[in-house]
């Protein structure tokens, strides 16, 4: 269906081309970085960005750490290198956060990035100045797809489920009048008129941090998601809290915060505990193996006999300190992993 309404769809763009496009917007690139709690990984997130971006649009969604301090400290050290604005949302969602830096952006493309990205620009033919300039030469409306390399946990693990690299999103995209985003579900949606042209971008040029979170924030983030989810497709009228909490039970049988901590993570060693065999992709941005080189690194995997059994994070020991209860040990994590992966995603697994 799609093939046949673009070209209804680009005749009408060019009949009223005034309509879409904007002379208010230079040619370059502005980024747009929504960020909530994201202290560890902003600094090289926000950096790797340096030398593609022409300007970097910092927006905080109400943090409690210091990821607008982190901001802050990133607009000072780098706004003699290209443009940096620091914008605070609290209590917007997404959605709403990514049309306020779409207001604020003075360039033409839009790089929706996130603030557990790490772009890699200094790899392979099609690195981040090959497509610098490529898209200098691109006046048609288009939507870029760049492809990404999932990392999970660590810098050194990915998912055992997933695969650990995709052809990833539009995440760059050529302006146009009324370009805005939408809640769709859990998550907000770019809406990419019919149109717009499409490229793919062959080289891993995106890694997606993707779990290297706290697993209070992973577990925060995996319960707002379904909360919002079923608010929006269920007419669901709970509040957070009172979800949340028959969420845990119907999950781990159990809502009482430090048990769900203890049996999620017995649950995420197994789900992301695959090593990554980084020759398959080259090497890592140099923002991260940077880090790495400095023993930098906040998480780590513990193994025993060849097997990751925790994922340790230096900032948070409470689960090493944490003496589990008997109902705890008798938990059945295998039962569980069989309630909610398909039989295609448990023989991966091994269960």
């Amino acid at each position: 269906m799609k093939k046949i309404l673009k070209p209804v769809a680009s005749l009408n763009y060019f009949i009223s081309k005034k309509k879409y496009e904007s002379n208010e917007l230079r040619e370059g690139v502005s980024a747009v970085v929504v960020a909530r709690n994201e202290s560890y990984n902003l600094p090289i997130v926000l950096e790797s960005l340096i030398g593609f971006a022409d300007q970097i649009i910092c927006i905080d969604n109400g943090s409690d750490d210091n990821s607008l301090m982190k901001m802050k400290s990133f607009q000072e050290k780098f706004s003699h290198q290209v443009q940096i604005d620091v914008i605070e949302a609290p209590g917007r969602l997404l959605g709403d956060c990514r049309n306020i830096g779409l207001q604020h952006s003075k360039f033409n493309w839009h790089l929706r990035w996130d603030a557990d990205m790490v772009f890699r620009q200094q790899i392979g033919k099609y690195n981040s100045q090959w497509l610098k300039e490529k898209i200098k030469h691109i006046h048609y409306p288009t939507a870029i797809k760049l492809a990404r390399i999932n990392l999970s946990g660590d810098f050194h693990h990915m998912s055992s489920l997933f695969a650990n690299a995709d052809e990833g999103e539009f995440f760059l995209v050529r302006r146009t009048k009324n370009l805005k985003y939408t809640e769709h579900e859990k998550f907000d949606v770019l809406g990419i008129p019919l149109f717009y042209d499409e490229l793919k971008i062959p080289e891993v040029l995106v890694f997606h941090l993707e779990k290297l979170k706290s697993l209070d924030r992973i577990i925060y983030r995996n319960e707002y998601f379904a909360w919002r989810k079923s608010v929006i497709t269920s007419n669901n009228t709970q509040d957070f809290e009172s979800f949340r909490n028959e969420y845990r039970m119907k999950l781990f049988g159990i809502s009482n915060p430090d048990s769900v901590k203890y049996r999620f993570h017995k649950k995420f060693i197994i789900l992301n505990s695959a090593p990554i065999d980084m020759k398959l992709y080259g090497p890592y941005p140099e923002q991260i193996q940077k880090v790495i080189n400095e023993g930098n690194e906040r998480f780590s995997y513990k193994y025993e006999n060849g097997k990751a059994v925790a994922r340790l994070d230096k900032e948070d020991s409470s689960l090493e300190n944490y003496i589990p209860t008997k109902e705890d040990l008798e938990w059945d994590i295998i039962a569980h992993l069989k309630n909610i992966l398909s039989e295609k995603e448990q023989k991966k697994i091994g269960i």
